[in-house]
């Protein structure tokens, strides 16, 4: 692994390339999204993930994870989630994503363990989405839909920024800290 850059990583909203066909627009407007570059311990390519706030978890097309191999049979637990208007069981297993720098090669990245949901049946024109638990637990996201960009900085980053603490049960739990 060659050492990754300094954060903050800046990346650019990115058109979804299936978007003018698949989900033609009245308006004429492209859709743009927030990506990022990952991959898994294993790939040898990078992939387009799509950063997502309102996901709880982080999930990956069954063929990414046959990539992998990682084994839905390996599933710690599995779960029903709401995707695409459709009840879709995900099982989560234990696993390892990769993020890499805008405009890097494959062997530059920060690795992390996590918890992987694999789905069977993908639809998106994406591979991976990156979602609460597995993403925004390890980093502190930002992004900004006039700026077009979506900005990575290391966990810690919002606490430096902003030294709040959001009010919580009392007695207050230990902060989690992955």
């Amino acid at each position: 692994m060659a050492p990754a850059s300094p954060f903050p990583w800046i990346f650019p909203y990115v058109e979804d390339p299936h978007s003018a066909t698949r989900y033609p627009s009245e308006s004429g407007r492209s859709v743009l999204r927030p990506f990022v570059e990952v991959s898994l311990p294993g790939m040898e390519q990078k992939l387009a993930a799509l950063v997502d706030s309102g996901s709880e978890h982080t999930l990956v097309a069954r063929w990414v994870a046959q990539t992998v191999g990682l084994d839905p049979a390996d599933a710690v637990h599995s779960v029903v989630l709401g995707i695409s208007g459709d009840d879709i069981r995900v099982d989560l297993v234990p696993g390892r994503m990769r993020l890499h720098p805008p405009d890097s090669d494959i062997d530059t990245y920060v690795e992390w363990e996590t918890e992987l949901g694999i789905v069977d049946r993908w639809r998106p024109t994406w591979s991976v989405l990156l979602g609460q638990i597995g993403f925004f637990d390890r980093f502190t996201v930002s992004m900004h839909r006039g700026a077009l960009t979506c900005v990575v900085e290391g966990w810690g980053k919002f606490d430096e920024r902003f030294g709040i603490r959001l009010a919580g049960p009392s007695p207050p739990n230990p902060r989690f800290r992955p």
